[in-house]
């Protein structure tokens, strides 16, 4: 007589991912779930594998009163080998994911242990993003999706990396009052992601954007770019003059130059201490706010005085000038794209999180509860 192999069959009656929208079997109630589980272990199930949802909305719970119900009744009508997930969800840290086995002790308890994702369909986009800078040149874009509709505001937001070239991506130029298409919108129609290009976790998309935004907002503070401008600002007034004399030696207009001299060492400093911190493996906190306020009010005095440092050669709009051709501006100081500039730079204390909102922030950490 051929002997067979010894099977041990396991059977996990409902899950945390699913959604009764995949099954109409689908168990989700408590009745069902101990139902099923029953069932399935008369059928030749030597292990239960344990699932519970919360019986108000229907979403994976932990909590040990969920499973009080489901485990007395499969105890009482079977002899299987309770296995308690732990897969909770992929928001819940692992000390939440272990609560109902810490506290039944069952025969057996599964830990997983990372992000598991097991759909096998794409990732499906709508919407729209604006302000995508120079987006018409682009192969990919990262974008923050939301994912769960029902989460609270930061929550249930995804960071998906997206094919510029995938079949429903449409980029619209916004013309900017120099003519150029600088910024975009662009628009996703059913646009089809694989899920392997999530970045990280589903839903933990807003954690990952505020650490990008932190190193984002240190680099909007241009502290290069701030001395460069005040470098040709001290040329440019050395050269001009006003009454007979060199611009620079204007009472006003010296004291306006010193004093953004002034915070502009301030701000470099500044900025080479949170280098010197990301350097050593940490993040910048709340320096980073501090610098995107900063840096974006210095750089927006600078560009100011350039344009008063030059007079009326910051009138007319060279188009080669703000494209950065190298043919002679018809100017001794090279002030073709001053004006440009300065209506441009306008733009800086807005992008990167406004300067009031993150004057918000540094209040909220300083002075309020620091959350």
């Amino acid at each position: 007589m051929p002997k067979h192999p010894k099977v041990i069959i396991t059977c996990a009656v409902t899950g945390a991912i699913h959604t009764p929208t995949m099954s109409d079997g689908l168990p989700i109630t408590h009745d069902d779930i101990a139902h099923q589980a029953i069932e399935a272990a008369e059928a030749g199930a030597a292990i239960l594998h344990l699932h519970t949802r919360d019986p108000e909305d229907f979403r994976p719970s932990v909590e040990p009163e969920h499973y009080s119900a489901i485990l007395a009744r499969v105890k009482q009508s079977t002899n299987a080998v309770v296995n308690i997930t732990t897969g909770g969800s992929p928001t819940m840290r692992i000390k939440e994911r272990l609560k109902a086995a810490e506290h039944f002790s069952p025969e057996m308890c599964s830990l997983n242990m990372g992000s598991m994702n097991f759909a096998f369909h794409p990732l499906v986009v709508n919407g729209q993003k604006t302000w995508t800078t120079l987006g018409q040149h682009a192969n990919m874009i990262f974008c923050l999706v939301r994912t769960d509709p029902e989460a609270k505001q930061q929550e249930g937001i995804s960071f998906l990396l997206i094919d510029m070239n995938t079949p429903g991506i449409e980029v619209r130029p916004i013309i900017l009052l120099d003519g150029s298409p600088e910024v975009n919108e662009v628009w996703f129609t059913d646009v089809k992601v694989p899920v392997e290009n999530l970045v990280g976790q589903e839903n933990k998309g807003w954690t990952y954007a505020k650490y990008l935004l932190s190193h984002e907002r240190t680099n909007i503070a241009g502290v290069g770019f701030s001395q460069a401008g005040l470098a040709a600002v001290k040329r440019i007034a050395r050269a001009e003059t006003q009454n007979g004399r060199p611009l620079i030696e204007n009472p006003h207009f010296a004291a306006r130059v010193a004093q953004v001299e002034i915070d502009l060492r301030a701000m470099a400093t500044t900025n080479l201490r949170i280098i010197s911190k990301a350097a050593a493996g940490g993040a910048p906190g709340v320096e980073a706010s501090m610098l995107k306020v900063k840096g974006t009010v210095i750089r927006q005095e600078i560009n100011d005085l350039a344009r008063r440092a030059v007079g009326p050669y910051a009138l007319p709009f060279s188009s080669e000038a703000v494209e950065g051709s190298n043919d002679l501006l018809p100017d001794p100081h090279g002030a073709g794209p001053v004006a440009a500039q300065y209506f441009n730079n306008r733009k800086l204390s807005i992008f990167g999180g406004s300067n009031e909102i993150q004057r918000g922030i540094i209040a909220k950490v300083k002075l309020g509860d620091g959350r």
